[in-house]
């Protein structure tokens, strides 16, 4: 995916930034062999993942009769960073589908905030915002093919083409994969991001706030676990982002739920 431009501090200059986890940071998720021309037939499919070596060369003998295209995924990070926050301690996203990195990520901050608050925390600090999404839209984890077999019921793998731009199976099949696909990571967000955070955060007494829409989830699946929902609207008519008049912007925001 594409990082969004980012104003860098001390000038009104927007730039690309280099994340260097995009030139460093791989991991092969499976190497494929399909028929290079028409539909691609499921059963045409063929894993070639374990044919290839630590170096990334493939051994295999093609079979005689047609023409096939080897195809090779992997993911890498998306390069989303963390905002707001100073620049000093911008880093990456955590991954929001895997609950370790979720816990890491919370147990992190929390520990923080204990250390410099102490008795504080759930007395003074009682809350805590996930403020409007806008991390962009993943699209893997790396356990994504268990969940996603655990929760639609068929393997991933063969469909994994369609990622390339081919048709698998249909049509019908290959759109109510992607279907599936999106569904699954709806599910992960729900399942992973916004339980993990109402469980630790009720751990230490502290309530969750948090603006629950605009993301890859379903706002009404996940606001239940939302101890505060949170909305927000913008002064500005129409709004228009002029990074010489940010800091002049009014940000209204209200709040639904139990004080």
């Amino acid at each position: 995916s594409t990082q969004a431009k980012t104003l860098f501090p001390y000038t009104t200059l927007f730039r690309s930034p280099v994340i260097e986890g995009r030139k460093t940071f791989w991991r092969d998720i499976a190497v494929l062999a399909v028929p290079s021309d028409g539909v691609i037939a499921k059963d045409a499919v063929i894993d070639l993942t374990k044919n290839m070596n630590a170096e990334g060369r493939l051994k295999w003998t093609a079979p005689a009769a047609g023409k096939w295209t080897i195809v090779r995924f992997g993911h890498t990070t998306m390069g989303a960073l963390t905002q707001p926050n100073q620049w000093e301690v911008m880093g990456l996203e955590c991954d929001k589908m895997n609950a370790k990195a979720v816990e890491f990520h919370l147990n992190h901050v929390i520990g923080k905030l204990k250390e410099h608050l102490g008795p504080l925390m759930g007395t003074g600090l009682r809350h805590m915002l996930l403020d409007s999404y806008e991390a962009g839209k993943p699209s893997w984890t790396a356990l994504m093919p268990q969940e996603f077999e655990k929760r639609r019921g068929y393997e991933i793998r063969a469909f994994l083409p369609t990622f390339a731009g081919r048709v698998v199976g249909s049509d019908a099949e290959s759109k109510k994969f992607r279907s599936d696909f999106d569904r699954t990571i709806a599910d992960l967000y729900r399942d992973v991001l916004f339980v993990t955070m109402e469980r630790m955060l009720a751990t230490e007494k502290i309530r969750f706030v948090c603006e629950p829409y605009g993301g890859p989830f379903q706002t009404g699946e996940v606001a239940p676990h939302v101890h505060r929902v949170m909305t927000e609207f913008w002064s500005q008519r129409p709004y228009r982002f002029n990074p010489n008049k940010f800091r002049a912007t009014t940000h209204l925001c209200t709040s639904v739920g139990p004080s």
